[in-house]
């Protein structure tokens, strides 16, 4: 949506991304509870931190630059947890692998 300058589209693309965490979400914090009560804690905060700062954040980019560049930040956050949580997810199969012997 950063690429196309119409807002009907960007709020559609603001809908599918916020519906896309939703469905994730829960899914995130099961498999952390899994992992153990530290690691439900850890991302529980994370959340909650991402969620307090991220809109101060945006701003701050925003007022000192424009708009877009915030939206850039939001795009590249959202990028870095995508590729975190792919490496954390292949850590914990080499990890089930490696302790059922396999």
């Amino acid at each position: 949506s950063l690429l196309i300058m119409n807002i009907a589209i960007t709020w559609l693309a603001f809908a599918v991304v916020g519906l896309a965490i939703s469905f994730v979400q829960p899914s995130i914090y099961a498999m952390a509870a899994s992992m153990g009560t530290g690691s439900l804690s850890i991302v529980a905060t994370f959340s909650s931190v991402g969620g307090f700062m991220g809109p101060p954040i945006v701003g701050f980019i925003s007022s000192n630059s424009s708009l877009l560049y915030g939206m850039y930040f939001i795009s590249f956050s959202s990028l870095c947890i995508s590729f975190m949580a792919f490496f954390l997810l292949k850590l914990k199969q080499s990890n089930t692998l490696a302790n059922e012997g396999v």
